[in-house]
């Protein structure tokens, strides 16, 4: 793109080129009147057209954000977007040049990641002669227009590259003869929850031996055949986190293991949670069980506390006595 020599310089002056991405972002912004002047020389000396479109090379720090219809920036949210930028994945971010200034309309954490990624110019769209209005409800409908990937397509592209997650996510999975596909299409053994599948395969406290053994408790007990009619979720996997960790640690994941068949053989995942939410409602369970019944369920289960077919369910250390 066409650059003025002049006002790089005097872009130079306002914002020092060897300052931190911090002090860029914090302390080194030039004041409104300087940086209207900027964009001002920037609008007529720095714009070209392309694709229909108007686009220029700006310092980062130029782009505000207009506070009537949107949020803050956050720093934690544009460093973890700082933190993985590459510049080949960059889309400009859209910008309204309005009253003199550059306000972000798509790509608002854009910019401020751009900053603590070290980049001193970045590519935008600009929109000119638009109201705040027109800025707000393209805002609000940016992504109308977008389809965002889904996890079975994430997961086919990891796997392509072999990335070691989704290896041994394949390998689990062929082993259970579960197909990886769009929850759309209907397989009488689609493998569910992928993307905590592939969470819980990242961590290394469990692994894929963690979500092998949760599947072989699944394949082992008749109504949790995985694929039908009600799969199961997310949380039927998370459910058995504490539970597993504690059976490694302490060596009895096969005790375990057997008292889940014994009861899971008897009630369908649908049905599960209905069970555990009716615990939930008969017991007094702190705030931190109540948020997660099923995982108190499995954890009542796992110590032999659960009694099928009884009121109360749970039998407590004091009621046994």
């Amino acid at each position: 793109m066409p650059k003025n020599t002049s006002n790089d310089v005097t872009i130079a002056t306002c914002i020092p080129t060897d300052a931190t991405p911090i002090q860029r972002l914090n302390k080194e912004k030039p004041d409104d009147a300087v940086k209207s002047a900027i964009i001002a020389t920037l609008m007529t000396s720095n714009i070209t057209r392309l694709g229909g479109k108007r686009v220029m090379e700006i310092p980062p720090e130029l782009i505000d954000v207009a506070p009537e219809y949107q949020r803050g920036r956050r720093l934690n949210q544009a460093a973890k977007i700082a933190a993985n930028w590459d510049d080949r994945k960059y889309n400009f971010p859209i910008v309204s040049y309005r009253n003199g200034k550059l306000y972000a309309v798509d790509g608002q954490m854009t910019d401020m990641a751009a900053v603590l990624a070290g980049k001193t110019v970045i590519g935008v769209n600009v929109l000119e002669n638009i109201t705040i209005e027109e800025e707000a409800k393209l805002f609000d409908t940016q992504d109308e227009n977008k389809s965002r990937l889904k996890w079975h397509e994430i997961y086919k592209s990891r796997l392509f590259r072999k990335e070691p997650d989704a290896v041994a996510l394949d390998a689990v999975c062929r082993k259970y003869r579960l197909e990886v596909t769009s929850s759309q299409r209907k397989s009488p053994r689609r493998m569910p929850s992928i993307n905590c599948a592939l969470e819980c395969i990242a961590r290394k406290d469990l692994g894929p031996d963690f979500l092998d053994w949760v599947f072989n408790l699944m394949e082992r007990s008749d109504n949790w055949f995985l694929g039908e009619k009600t799969p199961i979720t997310n949380t039927h996997i998370n459910m058995f986190i504490d539970t597993y960790c504690e059976g490694v640690e302490n060596n009895c994941l096969a005790e375990y293991s057997d008292r889940f068949i014994e009861v899971m053989s008897h009630h369908s995942p649908d049905d599960f949670d209905k069970l555990a939410i009716s615990l939930a409602n008969e017991r007094n369970m702190s705030s931190k069980d109540a948020r997660s019944p099923t995982k108190f369920l499995c954890a009542k289960i796992a110590h032999g506390e659960f009694i099928e077919g009884r009121k109360p369910y749970i039998i407590t250390p004091e009621e046994t006595d």
